[in-house]
């Protein structure tokens, strides 16, 4: 008979696969989760999503030389993305900051890599008033989010979460 392997908490794996700055800022981002209610609840291998509207995945990949974590906030049907809430209102700064995390689909990147979403090709969306293309089924993806990054990716949270009636 075969032991089924406990799932490890989020926690439990920042702890055990992330060092140093890196551990300190994705505890802190759980924290602040916490805080706000945006619990990740859903363990998926290494990632956890956290509620059902979809504010955000956490993800830690210790795999190979490549060692870190991610925010992933927003799918294709989020309310931000839709037509009447283009308008949304938030300052400049963090506009400018997730449109500079969009997060292409890797299907059809020139590099043939493959960004493991499953879904293919990525989709044309809006956010904020501007247009993107081939667009990853997370919408933003923050990757080893520290300083003033992991405070734009806590309000962005925020953003997701209020503007989906969190």
């Amino acid at each position: 008979m075969f032991k089924r392997k406990k799932e490890r908490t989020i926690t439990e794996q920042i702890n055990k696969k992330l060092k140093g700055d890196m551990q300190k800022n994705a505890l802190d981002f759980i924290a602040f989760m916490k805080e706000n209610d945006i619990l990740p609840d859903k363990p998926d291998g290494n990632c956890y999503s956290c509620n059902d509207a979809f504010v955000c995945v956490l993800c830690v990949y210790p795999d190979g030389k490549k060692i870190g974590w991610s925010i992933f906030i927003g799918s294709y049907d989020c309310a931000l993305c839709r037509e009447e809430n283009q308008a949304y209102p938030i300052d400049d700064e963090l506009k400018a900051f997730a449109w500079s995390h969009v997060s292409t689909c890797g299907h059809f990147s020139s590099g043939g890599k493959h960004c493991g979403c499953g879904g293919q090709p990525g989709k044309s969306i809006k956010l904020f008033g501007r247009e993107f293309h081939n667009i990853c089924t997370s919408i933003l993806c923050i990757r080893n989010a520290e300083g003033v990054e992991l405070e734009k990716a806590k309000r962005l949270a925020i953003v997701w979460k209020q503007s989906n009636g969190g």
